[in-house]
């Protein structure tokens, strides 16, 4: 597994931790204390745009905060944000399941 794999999973298993979200700095100080043989520097540049890299795992509500968003939030933003086509798959689902 490569640095920077072990670096994200490590930041996602923090977060998933600390539901109300963790400040960048403690982040890498807390990652730095589970990683010791990983360069402080190699983590810097792997989780400062955390946001971008897993988009569906981790939001920045303000700056300098990172936290994990939980799946039902996001099949709720799904909900508000697509309506139609989340409710079509969620029957076509339902159908799936009872015919098979």
């Amino acid at each position: 597994m490569t640095l920077r794999k072990q670096i994200i999973l490590k930041a996602i298993e923090i977060l998933k931790n600390n539901p109300e979200g963790v400040r960048y700095t403690e982040l890498v100080r807390k990652i730095k204390t589970e990683l010791p043989n990983i360069s402080i520097k190699t983590i810097y540049g792997t989780i400062y745009n955390l946001d971008d890299r897993m988009p569906e795992q981790v939001e920045k509500p303000v700056r300098g905060l990172f936290r994990f968003i939980p799946k039902f939030e996001i099949l709720v933003r799904a909900a508000r944000h697509e309506p139609d086509r989340f409710f079509v798959n969620k029957y076509i689902k339902l159908i799936e399941d009872e015919l098979f």
